[in-house]
């Protein structure tokens, strides 16, 4: 309950999603609060940045490390912006199947699977990363 009320205070925080035409002016304020905002301006830039979808490629490494961050909210919600970015993604995603930590090669695992057919050259890492014991 605490984490939904944590995503609609995040939500309501940043106003309407930031799609259409000034999509793109939103971006440098998104990446910002993505990078140094609190808990909720993280999550709530995330979102938004999901809601652009393709056109929030400059996000992508902002995204790749929220997607590494303690916060299993933002995590979720930096997979998906990620996977609605696609093609873009993809490189910086892969890396993360390298991680020393297991929940980053899982998050980067799922994020690919998000991105689909623009990440199907990852599948023999994919592969490797499920022989994994973690």
């Amino acid at each position: 309950m605490r984490n939904l009320a944590l995503s609609l205070f995040a939500i309501v925080l940043l106003g309407t999603p930031a799609v259409g035409q000034g999509a793109k002016d939103k971006l440098p304020d998104l990446i910002q609060k993505l990078q140094n905002g609190n808990d909720a301006e993280k999550l709530a830039a995330a979102v938004a940045l999901a809601d652009i979808g393709p056109d929030a490629d400059p996000a992508v490494p902002a995204l790749v490390a929220a997607l590494q961050g303690k916060s299993e909210d933002l995590r979720l919600n930096a997979a998906i912006a990620l996977g609605k970015i696609g093609a873009p993604a993809v490189g910086p995603v892969t890396k993360l199947l390298d991680s020393k930590y297991a929940s980053d090669r899982y998050y980067a695992s799922w994020t690919l699977g998000w991105i689909g057919a623009p990440a199907k050259s990852t599948a023999p890492q994919i592969i490797h990363a499920l022989r994994d014991n973690d």
